[in-house]
């Protein structure tokens, strides 16, 4: 098993490392952080998926695509990630035809989006501190956020994340806003 606190305290950083770097340091806490997710869920862990007219998503697992960048608190930076993240999210719900989410974080900072009436709302954040890295709370918090598509299986958290924690967490939301919005008129 790898040392999941030792990966959550060089994301929390915010170093100034390459974009490449934070991705692929992301891929690897996917592929072998310990993932409560069901088998085969997460065997596609795709780097730069091709969007089309010379984009690319950062990362994309499943029905997420996960955009970074090296520090989301720099002028401007997270208003043009989300812009960015809204076109890949509507892009790959027409044309999968299915619901899509996207995740944008810089390593520490991670915030969870849906589509509602074409813009992208927030449903869900956690944040990762560098003196005192939860390796586990975000694997629970990703588990959440991962599991509230389709093309992940809907497991349930692990036991060990308290009770509040499950309740309240990314898959709670994501599921109490696509509600409201079924409700309105």
């Amino acid at each position: 098993m790898m040392d999941t606190a030792a990966l959550a305290r060089r994301l929390a950083t915010r170093s100034p490392q390459a974009e490449a770097n934070k991705q692929a340091d992301i891929q690897t806490l996917l592929l072998y952080g310990g993932l409560n997710l069901g088998e085969g869920d997460l065997n596609i862990v795709e780097l730069e998926a091709q969007v089309g007219g010379g984009r690319r998503i950062d990362i994309e697992i499943g029905l997420t695509a996960i955009e970074v960048k090296r520090d989301l608190r720099q002028a401007g930076v997270r208003e043009k990630a989300v812009e960015q993240l809204a076109d890949y999210v509507r892009q790959r719900t027409e044309v999968l035809a299915q619901r899509y989410a996207g995740i944008l974080t810089d390593g520490a900072e991670w915030r969870l989006y849906h589509l509602a009436d074409d813009d992208l709302e927030e449903v869900a954040s956690f944040e990762l501190s560098p003196t005192t890295a939860d390796a586990e709370g975000l694997i629970v918090w990703l588990e959440g956020a991962l599991a509230t598509v389709e093309a992940i299986s809907a497991h349930t958290p692990r036991d060990r994340a308290p009770p509040r924690r499950r309740q309240l967490g990314p898959r709670a939301s994501l599921r109490r806003a696509r509600a409201a919005l079924q409700q309105e008129p």
